[in-house]
Formats: C-alpha cells, structure tokens, sequence
C-alpha cells in the first residue's frame, strides 16, 4: 500500500527545521533566544507528530483513514537529508 499525505510532507518540513538549527548551530550563537525558539517549535511538533502517528485513528477496514507511522518516518528523514545536503 502507497502511503503518501500532507502529514509526511510536514515532517519532511519539520525535518528541514531540524537540519536548519544543527547546520546553522554556531551562527545561532549570537542570537540564543531565536535558537531556543527553533528548538521549542521542532521540539512541539515532533511531540503532537509522534501522538498523531501512534494514536488508534482507525481501522484496517476498508475505506477507512488511518495514520502510517513509517510514512511519517520516511517523510522525517528524507526531508532531513535533503535539507542537510542542499544547505551544505
């Protein structure tokens, strides 16, 4: 089954922040509370991404709508990678 969405295209975005504040971590040092800002907002959506992911949202029945964690996953991690590579 082919799983695709907005919500793993979020976390490809989610990701992106995550590779922006460890590419950038030293020019962040004379701005703190920015850095403190990016970490928190990363931080919350992981968390709510996490709970979404693995909360019983539905059935395997068909026509039914549920969540795939591993599509979130791959969403998380290829947008990390893509974003460490084209910020390098």
């Amino acid at each position: 089954m082919i799983s695709v969405g907005a919500s793993t295209s979020i976390l490809g975005l989610v990701a992106t922040l995550i590779a922006l504040v460890i590419v950038n971590w030293r020019a962040l040092d004379t701005q703190p509370e920015v850095r403190c800002y990016l970490i928190i907002v990363v931080v919350f959506l992981l968390l709510m991404s996490i709970l979404f992911s693995l909360s019983p949202s539905g059935s395997t029945m068909k026509g039914e709508i549920s969540t795939d964690f591993f599509a979130h996953l791959g969403g998380l991690l290829i947008g990390f990678f893509f974003a460490c590579y084209v910020m390098v």
